[in-house]
């Protein structure tokens, strides 16, 4: 599952496309983490950071209109081990099992 700024997506395939949607009508990212804390326990581990978003949407390119916001994202991951012949020390991938991005509060 994946909670954007104005998304939410649930599934594989559904955040695939949304994925592509996006790279296929956006341009010039520019993304910087400010506070990242990541905490790992074996098979699952769980993060949080302050990151900094901009970009541009194709439509926009003419008029020089740039998206940019500051969020917070959150989420957690699941270590994945491949087949029967997976290593057991705890070095399989690590896959999302959910995100979660939301635009800080402005006072």
């Amino acid at each position: 599952m994946k909670f954007g700024i104005s998304e939410r997506l649930d599934g594989y395939e559904e955040i695939e496309n949304g994925l592509c949607e996006q790279t296929e009508t956006t341009t010039d990212w520019t993304v910087e983490s400010h506070d990242l804390v990541v905490t790992e326990r074996e098979r699952t581990a769980w993060f949080g950071d302050d990151v900094r978003m901009a970009w541009t949407a194709l439509e926009d390119v003419d008029e020089g209109v740039r998206h940019e916001f500051t969020t917070r994202w959150s989420g957690c991951l699941e270590r994945h081990e491949h087949g029967s012949r997976a290593p057991s020390d705890g070095t399989g991938d690590w896959r999302f099992v959910s995100m979660h991005v939301s635009v800080a509060r402005e006072l």
